[in-house]
């Protein structure tokens, strides 16, 4: 993958959100969800601000006190992976958003582990009988037609 490759999340059928230091990620077409840990939901923040693989890279190695060969090889593998499970897909937006790479959230003291997307298949049967819908905005009695 090229260093100046950016990805993002494949809306509207995955959705994720970065908690206590976890990215939790949910493929809404599929029903599958996925976890990522803390290098990886690091990944997950710098990829939804519009960070390139080498912007990500970076932040990873300076957040994590790594090499920078070894974050830019982890958020590869990471980013392989995230295409693979449909999840993000290559972003044909090339400009550069203005992102603070430094405000990522990473667990002060916490050890680097290389990013790990782990995918649990136990939802697919819930989603299938009951899939979760968006939200609809309510309408005001002056929207309705004829009101």
């Amino acid at each position: 993958m090229e260093a100046h490759t950016r990805l993002r999340v494949r809306e509207p059928d995955v959705a994720g959100k970065v908690i206590d230091g976890e990215a939790v990620i949910i493929n809404l077409a599929s029903g599958m969800y996925y976890s990522l840990n803390g290098s990886g939901s690091a990944v997950w923040e710098l990829t939804e601000k519009g960070c390139t693989l080498a912007e990500a890279a970076d932040a990873l190695s300076s957040a994590f006190k790594i090499p920078a060969e070894t974050a830019q090889r982890d958020v590869s593998r990471l980013w392989e992976n995230l295409l693979a499970e449909n999840l993000m897909v290559v972003s044909e937006d090339s400009s550069a958003k203005g992102v603070d790479k430094g405000a990522i959230s990473v667990n002060g003291g916490t050890e680097y582990a290389a990013p790990a997307l782990t995918k649990f298949e136990d939802m697919v049967d819930l989603f299938a009988a009951d899939p979760p819908l968006p939200e609809l905005p309510t309408l005001e009695n002056s929207d309705r037609k004829g009101a």
